[in-house]
């Protein structure tokens, strides 16, 4: 079965997914909401820890916002990773989408 269709497992038909290469700002969110999981914090702890709101926090990890450089210097300082390889990683995740 190519891989653009997926089995519905309640009915047993095929369906076919439309993958979007994901933006910019949503492959970033990615990697924020990976580096917090992996420390086992929340998005409240994140807020508190940088000052930001915690909307804010969240719009970031969903994509919904696309975070300056600063935020995400800010983000990736107390992730405690370098900002190059949040936009490796961010670059990595884009790539992905678009392979077929």
């Amino acid at each position: 079965m190519p891989p653009h269709e997926v089995v519905n497992p309640k009915y047993g038909s095929v369906a076919t997914r439309i993958f979007k290469p994901l933006t910019l700002e949503k492959a970033v969110g990615r990697v924020f909401t990976e580096l917090r999981e992996n420390k086992g914090l929340k998005q409240v702890d994140v807020a508190a820890a940088t000052g930001y709101v915690l909307r804010t926090v969240g719009m970031v990890e969903r994509g919904e916002k696309s975070p300056t450089l600063r935020t995400m210097d800010n983000f990736a300082s107390f992730y405690e990773v370098p900002l190059e390889t949040v936009i490796r990683r961010a670059k990595l995740l884009r790539q992905a989408s678009t392979a077929k």
